[in-house]
């Protein structure tokens, strides 16, 4: 994928061991960092141009892939002109289904997800 709110695929290590993707370079690290450093002033036109960025990548997923699935703050990436770019497209799927949870009460379910009978 060429957009420019998509984190761009550079390669991948396939050895059994060392399962690993490589996507571009983006040096102010993910939103979550951004959001977290008190350094970075956030006014609301940067806000702003955070949403779109989100927006705009976020279309072009739905348009080319279908839904995206774990859109959080840690899966976007800013690169060096403040410019947020999307990752994390359940890639980590191909591995294979996540293991079983140790125990029962690993899982959670609100009341609200049971059907009444």
């Amino acid at each position: 994928m060429n957009y420019d709110h998509i984190c761009r695929f550079v390669g991948a290590c396939i050895e059994p061991q060392h399962l690993c993707l490589v996507y571009e370079y983006c040096p102010k690290g993910s939103l979550k960092d951004v959001l977290e450093d008190k350094q970075i002033k956030l006014d609301w036109m940067f806000k702003f141009s955070l949403m779109q960025d989100i927006c705009r990548g976020m279309i072009y997923l739905h348009h080319n892939l279908g839904p995206h699935g774990k859109l959080k703050s840690s899966n976007c990436m800013v690169d060096s002109r403040f410019s947020l770019k999307i990752t994390d497209f359940d890639l980590h799927l191909l591995r294979g289904p996540p293991p079983p949870p140790k125990d029962s009460t690993t899982y959670y379910r609100s009341a609200s997800a049971f059907k009444l009978q």
